[in-house]
């Protein structure tokens, strides 16, 4: 199962002297999520390795939303049990492979393109219109994926799973964000709010966990989570 690409934020704690089940708690924290009824908010259990190939494996509760994804952990250390939630954006694997592909599917074109415009050239202007096919072909090259890398943004911009691809295809995913998809305070606090509203579904659980047992309420310090990357990008 893919980790996330890149981490947006990061939140842990460590309660000592204490003990619960990892499904009850997950069973918990999903009924959390469903109470404040997240948008496009999906639920699923994943695996991760705790080390290399063939190590012991670890199940997270995960809140995927769109890129992003919230993978929430919760397991026993020692005397004590440990908590701790990831936001990040999870990308294909396959972007390098997408990116080729969409180079080969230009070329293509551009050929082709260029094939049918040197043959009009040809018609119009003779002997010399191959001649002026061969000083215009930087300029077709530069038209020809241009008008491609236009065609992607907008079907990227009208479809779901066509924006999927690009921002899974690096350099076409950088161009792509800044021409079509540049951050806006509506997608950032969109984000912030994802964020927050599953932090506080996680720490709502704790809470109800601590509270029937007699311990202290975490503080304000120890609920706060690490950001890193929403306004680097």
């Amino acid at each position: 199962m893919a980790s996330p690409t890149v981490v947006i934020s990061h939140w842990s704690t460590l309660l000592e002297n204490f003990n619960v089940s990892p499904r009850e708690f997950y069973a918990g924290v999903e009924k959390a999520i469903r109470e404040r009824k997240v948008p496009d908010a999906e639920i699923s259990r994943v695996d991760y390795a705790e080390g290399a190939v063939f190590t012991a494996k670890r199940e997270y509760l995960r809140v995927t939303r769109g890129k992003h994804v919230f993978d929430i952990c919760a397991a026993p250390f020692g005397t004590g049990y440990f908590f701790s939630s990831w936001l990040g954006e999870i990308h294909s694997p396959w972007g390098l492979f997408y990116l080729c592909v969409i180079i080969v599917i230009g070329l293509i074109v551009w050929s082709v393109g260029s094939a049918i415009f040197t043959a009009l050239l040809r018609e119009i202007f003779g002997n010399e219109g191959g001649v002026l096919s061969l000083l215009l072909l930087p300029f077709s090259v530069v038209f020809g994926f241009s008008l491609l890398f236009w065609l992607l943004g907008y079907m990227a911009s009208h479809n779901q799973a066509v924006e999927d691809f690009v921002l899974d295809t690096p350099i076409i995913r950088w161009l792509y964000v800044k021409v079509f998809r540049p951050n806006t305070y509506y997608k950032i606090d969109t984000a912030l709010m994802f964020q927050k509203s599953i932090h506080n579904a996680v720490l709502e659980v704790i809470d109800s966990l601590t509270s029937a047992r007699g311990m202290r309420a975490l503080s304000e310090l120890e609920r706060k989570p690490v950001m890193r990357e929403f306004f680097q990008k």
